[in-house]
């Protein structure tokens, strides 16, 4: 005999049949009306997959598990992708290096170096050098970057060797006027400070103007030679990166020197028209 307590409420016997699809009520103690609550009483038992004696039974679940390629981690994607990001990392620290960094507006050179490009790791010179030994580690990088050959790594690998090298260009083509008006004020300061002696020590038995006495003021005017001849070998050094503007520059100062040169080899000639050369020889 099957015994049944059941209690009743404001709902209809459809929503009592439904009693399992609906969520039990959160608030034993609310006040609202209460679904149908039905217990039975049976000697039956019910067995797995039923949700009431003598249901039908019904299968299992399936359950939904992600499965991996086996070789999802070895495929060519990996690499592809590895080689994306590592050019996104470098992109960005490129954007920070050139943001934060402000070229100077004047650099310490030396006459002492041939190379141009050299400078005294000192004073102003410091930020400038870190700035580009940043931007010089950031193009090895991208070219250590494989790019496997793929489209898309390899205009983005072109796109961030462009961007670099034209920071590094930049920098250099600054350097460089930066350089020229070193060249310029130290050209400057020498006419300042250059004598042209009254004499130079000639006798008539010298051969021409070149044959100079070793003398004081033979050496202060070789002196000057010298000093005027380096400042156009740093010129040479320049113009192997000068272009445009910076090309029509270098010349512009090296004219200046070359000028100054010849009215020092005149006054030489003068002082040996005078005082070296034969008293015949000068009256024809």
């Amino acid at each position: 005999m099957r015994k049944q307590v059941r209690t009743t409420t404001n709902c209809d016997d459809a929503d009592a049949k439904s009693w399992l699809s609906s969520p039990a009520p959160s608030d034993a103690g609310s006040t609202g009306s209460s679904k149908s609550v039905r217990i039975s009483e049976s000697d039956d038992h019910m067995k797995p997959g039923q949700y009431a004696p003598h249901a039908p039974i019904r299968p299992p679940k399936k359950v939904l598990k992600h499965v991996w390629p086996e070789d999802s981690l070895f495929d060519d994607s990996v690499p592809i992708r590895a080689a994306q990001l590592a050019i996104e990392d470098i992109f960005i620290a490129f954007i920070r290096a050139v943001k934060h960094f402000k070229c100077p507006q004047r650099l310490t050179f030396s006459l002492e170096f041939e190379n141009v490009l050299v400078l005294v790791n000192a004073g102003k010179n410091v930020p400038f050098i870190e700035q580009l030994t940043k931007l010089g580690a950031l193009r090895t990088a991208l070219a250590n970057i494989p790019t496997h050959g793929h489209d898309q790594v390899i205009d983005r690998h072109q796109v961030a060797v462009s961007a670099v090298e034209r920071a590094i260009l930049k920098m250099r083509d600054h350097q460089i006027t930066l350089y020229l008006d070193f060249i310029h004020q130290t050209f400057i300061c020498y006419v300042e400070t250059f004598t042209f002696p009254s004499e130079l020590g000639f006798s008539s038995n010298m051969r021409d103007a070149s044959d100079l006495p070793h003398t004081r003021r033979k050496m202060i005017i070789i002196d000057q030679f010298n000093k005027l001849d380096v400042l156009r070998a740093r010129l040479a050094g320049a113009g192997r990166y000068a272009e445009g503007q910076l090309k029509d520059k270098l010349m512009s100062i090296d004219n200046a020197i070359v000028q100054f040169l010849q009215e020092m080899a005149q006054h030489c000639d003068y002082l040996y028209e005078i005082f070296g050369r034969p008293m015949n020889a000068r009256l024809t």
